[in-house]
């Protein structure tokens, strides 16, 4: 027996789950109230809610069977694209804003389904919300009642979160009607409240749920949205707004509805539009006149119900004349019945005379077989003793081959010994050279630093005795005579040597003065020509070190320069194993690599030696003294950078462009940092935050728009990017790792684990809210399991943390060994932004990663692994409760993970991403080794 929403293949969120959301649960009010179910050649029919968007229109809907949407709202202005737009058929929408976004026109009607509900139920007295205030939180909202009251003011909390019975939506719309003011951040909240004119206001809950869906409804109603903080607030609001509230016409959906309408249904709406206290200036004449003009929908039933009565009609025929053969058969089978009896006594007799030939051949039976079995057993020796002599011959053969190969590799192995030892050799004589060499040098750097000090020391003196004469009378007194010189310079050299020379005639002194001015020229000449030949070529401030050579790995290859925070630390984050793989890409297209690590341009640490090892030149400030000086030198020979991360590389991009304006300029967001912000801020409600997530915004919209390509890996980043920056390319560089697949089965595995780094604050607060809300529930269904929290810079305070199952295992150099013997892995993220590395790492070892829609986010999930999707903590348990003890269900989504990363995020996928790129930036690319 199908239900109605079977039958005419009705969808909505939710459908089918022990938990309904009121708003989408309205669906099946209509189905029971509006509606009779009726087939249909669409692929799916929406009758409410927020669902216009691409996401649940398919991109193979053909044009025949298109997707229903019936009073619906966008998500987004931009939610349904146009192609996607092409495979729906759109019969009425919810509000004016997603008519105009959609382009409809004004022969589609608009308003909410929900406003007709009070036209078809009567709400009954529900005494205990009469004359209270409510506030009704969104249906994603676990904080307490008391909580909620607190905030906001109100007397009760009103949940939309409600069981999937037509009864539970009926007590909702009673505790509605009944109360004195509704304060809701549950869109339909306020679409019942507004339908029985109870005083109503939307309600900023700290997490405003898909604003462009608030602004359609208050449209529709006539007024400007906006969300009140408590019920004060909203009471003087709504006081401002009540004369401007006009509701929309809803009873013109009916012009165009999707399904049959239950005739009583119909009666119902029109009296109540007419007659009732919501009257619109209607009359009989409106609805005879509208829906008149609007013949096609009930001529296109006709039609289909028309065709249902043929099919039904060839049906019965068909079954009477299986009637009429179905005769025929009965007494062919009474014939065959009596001759199967006959046959039967016939066949008792044979079987007791096959009985007595069947013990005759027994006896002669057991008499051959003894033969035959004395037969066997001399063959079976004959064959043992052939056997043995074989494996006997093939052992001496394999270990004569063994002793002549073990005397080969003795050979080649004292041969290597020679050779090593003679390299050992030089390169003990060459050390020694060096060592000796750098004694000589450091010698001659002291005896440097020695004369720099007796200088300093006879500066210090001169100094003090220049002070001195500065400080004398005859030098005060001779001010005029310095003014005199300053004014004629020549004519007061020429005074002064005369004086000199008067002086020393008259007092007898011009001989000796002559011959000690002719000894001291003498010996400056020598002590310049000894000082010229101990000073070496290149002079070094002893302080100041001289520069480290630099040069090319390979100077003919085109090069490609990053520049990051870090060396990549592949075995700490997921971010440094995605530069690596993409390092190592780079360099088979042909390209020689440059890497800048900005946070320790001062140091080659553990891991810029790694990353030496692969044939990657390191830029220092032992080579340069700023990354700008590189650049001014180097910046010519660039042919591409990438500039990973907004606050790191991305701080160079305006340099990149000056001092090499030749290069291609790729930016590597890593991911969206303002998305990351802007929910951090809404769930801590940190408006500093908020704030400093609107500056980041800014300026990745600027990086976005100077460089050539943006690099991001999820396509919610991608759509993101080129809002922020219309016009802008933007590459969809996945994830990439190496797939190693599954080595161990479900029987061999135990524990569930979190993986990532603690440097990311998003990871800590996923560990904690895991700890805190779904931990206790996942212990309560498996007493005997146990979570293992991994990953590097584990803050103390985690570490001291006692709770029962739990590990807090820290930094391990090998992930692999714990993803091949887990049997789960975790990712409740709440916030960040991006693909997350720490599920496509556990996907890749076909480890099931039980997550929330964040961490899930941009990843293209579908199909089997949807059912790994849960935000709700109890959901979250359960799951995860499921997947530990259920091996078929864990063997199909472990299969489903390893198909998803091997389509998305393999090395080779990121080859021809990345091939795709170079090629549009018309850059060189050289055959790879697989491809050659």
């Amino acid at each position: 027996m199908h239900s109605p929403a079977e039958i005419s293949k009705i969808h909505y969120w939710l459908q089918g789950r022990p938990k309904q959301n009121f708003g989408d649960f309205l669906t099946e009010f209509f189905l029971n109230s509006l509606f009779l179910p009726t087939p249909g050649e669409a692929r799916g029919i929406h009758l409410i809610g927020s669902v216009m968007d691409d996401m649940f229109v398919a991109a193979d809907t053909e044009a025949d069977h298109p997707v229903v949407f019936w009073g619906c709202g966008l998500r987004t202005p931009e939610g349904l694209s146009p192609e996607r737009k092409a495979q729906a058929n759109i019969l009425a929408v919810r509000g004016p804003l997603s008519r105009s976004q959609l382009r409809l026109g004004a022969l589609v009607p608009f308003g909410d389904p929900g406003f007709l509900v009070a036209a078809l139920y009567d709400p009954r007295a529900a005494s205990a919300f009469a004359g209270r205030s409510l506030c009704i939180p969104h249906f994603q909202d676990q904080r307490p009642d008391s909580e909620l009251i607190a905030l906001t003011g109100c007397d009760l909390v009103l949940r939309p979160n409600i069981d999937p019975r037509i009864e539970a939506i009926h007590q909702f719309i009673d505790a509605v009607a009944a109360a004195d003011f509704v304060l809701t951040a549950s869109l339909h909240g306020a679409v019942i409240a507004a339908a029985y004119r109870k005083p109503f206001a939307f309600w900023d809950s700290g997490a405003i749920d898909l604003p462009f869906k608030w602004e359609d409804l208050a449209a529709s109603m006539g007024f400007d949205c906006a969300f009140q903080p408590d019920l004060d607030s909203a009471r003087s609001w709504y006081s401002r707004v009540e004369d401007q509230i006009q509701l929309p016409e809803a009873w013109r959906l009916l012009i165009n509805p999707p399904l049959l309408i239950r005739p009583e249904a119909l009666l119902r709406i029109t009296r109540h539009y007419i007659a009732g206290s919501d009257r619109h200036n209607c009359s009989m004449e409106t609805f005879v006149t509208a829906f008149q003009g609007h013949h096609a929908s009930s001529a296109r039933f006709a039609k289909r119900m028309y065709q249902y009565i043929k099919d039904a009609d060839e049906i019965y025929l068909d079954r009477n004349q299986l009637a009429a053969r179905h005769e025929v058969q009965q007494g062919i089978h009474t014939a065959l019945q009596s001759d199967r009896d006959n046959l039967q006594n016939a066949y008792d007799h044979l079987r007791a005379d096959h009985e007595t030939l069947g013990r005759l051949h027994a006896a002669l039976k057991n008499n051959h077989a003894e033969t035959e079995i004395r037969v066997a057993a001399l063959a079976n020796q004959h064959d043992s003793d052939v056997e043995l002599t074989t494996r006997q011959q093939i052992q001496i053969a394999e270990i004569s081959k063994c002793a002549e190969s073990l005397k080969q590799d003795t050979i080649k192995a004292r041969m290597q010994l020679s050779r090593l030892a003679a390299s050992k050799s030089a390169q003990d004589d060459e050390l020694a050279a060096l060592k000796q060499d750098h004694h000589d040098k450091l010698n001659q750097l002291q005896a440097l630093s020695r004369h720099s000090q007796d200088q300093d020391q006879q500066l210090a003196a001169k100094s003090h005795a220049l002070a001195a004469v500065y400080a004398s009378t005859s030098w005060r007194a001779t001010h005029r005579l310095r003014r005199f010189a300053s004014c004629y310079p020549a004519s007061a050299r020429t005074l002064r040597r005369a004086a000199k020379l008067a002086w020393w005639t008259a007092t007898w002194q011009l001989g000796r003065r002559l011959k000690l001015r002719a000894a001291i020229i003498a010996e400056a000449r020598s002590t310049s020509i000894t000082m010229t030949a101990a000073i070496p070529t290149t002079v070094c401030h002893p302080h100041r070190p001289a520069p480290l050579p630099f040069h090319f790995n390979n100077p003919d290859a085109p090069k490609v320069l990053f520049l990051d925070s870090r060396y990549p630390r592949t075995d700490r984050d997921s971010g440094s194993l995605d530069t690596f793989n993409t390092i190592r890409l780079l360099q088979s297209f042909g390209y020689d690599i440059l890497f800048i690590a900005t946070a320790e341009y001062h140091e080659i640490n553990a891991y810029g030696a790694e990353l030496q090892k692969h044939d990657v030149t390191i830029i220092t400030s032992g080579q340069f003294d700023s990354i700008q000086t590189f650049l001014k030198q180097h910046g010519p020979e660039i042919t591409l950078g990438i500039l990973s991360r907004v606050d790191c590389g991305g701080q160079f991009i305006d340099d990149m462009r000056r001092l090499a304006p030749q290069a291609r300029v790729i930016f590597n967001t890593v991911d969206l940092h303002h998305v990351r912000q802007e929910r951090e801020a809404a769930l801590t409600n940190d408006r500093q935050l908020l704030n400093e997530a609107r500056r980041m915004e800014e300026r990745e919209r600027y990086l976005i728009s100077m460089a050539d390509v943006t690099f991001v890996v999820s396509s919610s980043d991608q759509n993101r990017s080129r809002t922020l920056a219309p016009g802008a390319d933007v590459a969809l560089m996945p994830i990439l790792r190496i797939i190693p697949g599954r080595h161990v089965g479900f029987s061999e595995r135990r524990g569930i684990g979190f993986v990532g780094g603690f440097q990311h604050k998003p990871n800590l607060d996923a560990v904690s809210y895991f700890l805190e809300q779904i931990w206790p529930k996942v212990r309560a269904l498996l007493p005997d399991a146990q979570f293992h929290v991994i990953g590097a810079d584990m803050p103390q305070s985690m570490r001291d943390l006692e709770i029962p199952g739990v590990e807090m295992v820290g930094f391990v150099p090998e992930l692999d060994p714990w993803l091949d013997r887990l049997r789960l892995t975790v990712a409740p993220l709440r916030y960040g932004a991006g693909a997350k590395g720490k599920v496509v790492s556990s996907f890749s070892f076909g480890v099931p990663c039980v997550m929330s829609t964040i961490a899930a986010e941009g990843m293209g999930i579908d199909g089997e692994a949807v059912a790994l999707l849960a935000d709700d903590p109890d959901q979250f348990a359960r799951m995860v409760a499921r997947l530990y003890q259920d091996p078929a269900k864990w063997l199909v989504l472990s299969d489903a993970c390893l198909s998803l990363v091997q389509s998305q995020n393999s090395l080779d996928r990121g080859r021809a991403v990345l091939r795709a790129v170079l090629e549009k930036l018309n850059l060189p690319v050289g055959k790879t080794l697989l491809e050659a």
